[in-house]
């Protein structure tokens, strides 16, 4: 295992020029469960990044975003069930959506609004994710956020 993420450092270093560093603490993130925040000016390749090392794990689901004041919650977590709306249960479809990945990007999470931001905080700190009357346990390995 510990081949793989070394084979993986070399690949990501030759894409990427002067970030040793950072890709290193990436994997680690990885490797660790940790969140990672990547704080940088535009154009300096955060998200190309974290989408070039998610291409590296083979079977992970991943989710990506980039964030805006006019995402809402269906945006990233999964729209309504309505099937199951009209029985006035206010569940929601997460598959393919934050809840449901391994890996995860949220670009630019300081332009989201506050009331994405507030849905986000249970899945980020204790990673699960109350859909309707279940709490769904969520595989979120890492989550990556830049701003």
């Amino acid at each position: 295992m510990q081949t793989k993420f070394w084979k993986m450092l070399d690949f990501l270093k030759t894409q990427f020029i002067e970030r040793d560093e950072v890709l290193r603490l990436m994997i680690a993130a990885l490797i660790g469960r940790f969140h990672v925040y990547l704080l940088g000016s535009a154009g300096v390749g955060k998200s190309q990044m974290v989408e070039m090392l998610t291409h590296c794990i083979d079977g992970a689901k991943v989710f990506g975003c980039q964030l805006s004041e006019t995402h809402t919650v269906e945006d990233v977590i999964g729209p309504m069930a309505f099937s199951k709306f009209k029985q006035d249960i206010h569940e929601r479809v997460i598959d393919d959506y934050l809840a449901d990945a391994h890996v995860a990007l949220l670009d630019e999470i300081g332009r989201s609004n506050g009331p994405l931001r507030n849905a986000l905080y249970k899945i980020i700190n204790e990673r699960e994710y109350k859909n309707g009357k279940t709490t769904v346990s969520c595989p979120l390995q890492t989550l990556f956020v830049g701003s």
